[in-house]
């Protein structure tokens, strides 16, 4: 797998997200970093790769499947959430 790849996979991971608390539904990034450096194919790469992958997630961000969109969204339903934490909508005309 190259690093892209092992961090979608983590990504994906419903266990890579918080599940109580004040960020509940959020990423845990510290899970997100340890995937990638215990994951058996980081071997193959240096730190500094990893690092530089970690830090350009977001260029490109990898993909939101249907499948970790489900997991999410199903795990935390929105009428569970408390109003300060909802998303905010903007409608801009």
């Amino acid at each position: 797998m190259n690093l892209t790849e092992i961090l979608q996979e983590a990504i994906e991971n419903p266990e890579n997200w918080f599940q109580d608390g004040p960020f509940r539904g959020g990423v845990n990034w510290n899970w997100i970093d340890s995937h990638l450096w215990c994951h058996p194919d980081s071997v193959n790469y240096t730190q500094q790769e990893k690092y530089d992958a970690l830090e350009s997630m977001y260029d490109p961000m990898p993909d939101i499947t249907d499948k970790w969109r489900d997991l999410v969204n199903m795990s935390y339903p929105i009428s569970e959430v408390e109003d300060e934490l909802k998303p905010v909508t903007h409608n801009i005309k």
